[in-house]
C-alpha cells in the first residue's frame, strides 16, 4: 500500500476481522484507475468544447453589425446619481443593541486556540438507544456536548469565568471572576440573526433536561420571545453544529 500511497482507511476490507487482502488493494487501485481514466475523458470533452466556443465567439465578433437606435434607448446609465440620497440614523435596540453589548464585552477576553479529535461511535450507539426510550424526546447530539463542557468545567474552573470589566487598568485585565454555575450559551440561528441565549445551572441537570430546555429556547427564538433574562449570565459558549 505504501508504494502506491494508498491509506488503508480507504481500502474496504474482505478478510476475517477487517483485515486488508491483496486483492483489496488490488481492487481498489482498479477502481482508482477506471475513475481517473473517466475524468480525463471529460476533461478532453470539455477542452474540445471550449475551443470550439472559442472560435465562434472569434467569427461573430468579425463580422460587423449595425448599432440598434432601440437598443440605445433601453441601454442602462453608466453610474447612478446619489445626489438626492441623504445619510440615514438608525437607531440600536433590541437584539441589535444586546449583540453590540456583548460583542464589545468580548473583546477583553483573552483567546486561544484547541483543536482535537475524538471517536464518539459510543455516543452515537447511546444516542440511538435512548431515542428508541422515548421517540417523542428526540435527542440531539447537543445536548450531550453541553453536558461533557460541563464535566470539563468541574475539572478546569478557570475555563468557566469572566473578566472584572470594573478592574480594567491603562486597558489590561487585573482580575477575573470564577463562576459557580455553568451557564451554557448555545448560537442559535433566527430571522433576525444569530443570538445567544444560555441554559442556566447546566451542572445540575441530566441530558433529557438539557434536550428540553434546548428546544424551549429553539421555539422562543422562532417566535421571538427571548428575553434579557435569557441572555444573561452566561459564563461559557457552545457552538451549534446543527444536529
Amino acid at each position: 500500500m505504501k508504494q502506491n500511497s494508498v491509506e488503508p482507511q480507504e481500502i474496504n476490507p474482505s478478510g476475517k476481522n477487517g483485515r486488508i487482502l491483496k486483492e483489496d488493494v488490488i481492487n481498489y487501485l482498479e477502481k482508482v484507475k477506471n475513475k481517473k481514466s473517466h475524468i480525463d475523458e471529460k476533461t478532453a470533452n470539455l477542452k474540445e468544447t471550449c475551443i470550439l466556443k472559442s472560435n465562434e465567439i472569434k467569427q461573430e465578433k468579425e463580422i460587423p453589425s449595425k448599432p440598434s437606435s432601440v437598443a440605445k434607448a433601453q441601454s442602462t446609465p453608466d453610474y447612478v446619481s446619489t445626489s438626492n440620497i441623504q445619510d440615514k440614523v438608525v437607531k440600536l435596540e433590541g437584539i441589535r443593541k444586546a449583540m453590540v453589548k456583548t460583542m464589545t464585552q468580548s473583546t477583553y477576553i483573552p483567546s486561544f486556540l484547541y483543536t482535537d479529535e475524538l471517536n464518539v461511535d459510543k455516543l452515537v450507539r447511546l444516542r440511538k438507544e435512548m431515542n428508541k426510550i422515548d421517540s417523542k424526546l428526540k435527542l440531539s447530539y447537543m445536548p450531550f456536548f453541553i453536558k461533557a463542557v460541563s464535566f470539563a468545567l468541574l475539572q478546569y474552573p478557570d475555563l468557566n469565568s469572566i473578566v472584572n470589566t470594573n478592574k480594567i487598568e491603562d486597558g489590561l485585565i487585573t482580575e477575573y471572576i470564577v463562576k459557580k454555575d455553568h451557564n451554557i450559551s448555545i448560537a442559535i440561528d433566527t430571522e433576525h440573526g444569530l443570538i445567544v441565549p444560555n441554559i442556566k445551572r447546566v451542572q445540575d441537570k441530566s441530558i433529557v433536561q438539557l434536550q428540553i430546555e434546548l428546544n424551549q429556547l429553539k421555539e422562543k427564538a422562532k417566535n421571538q420571545k427571548i428575553t434579557m433574562e435569557d441572555y444573561k449570565d452566561g459564563s461559557f459558549t457552545v457552538s451549534n453544529i446543527g444536529r
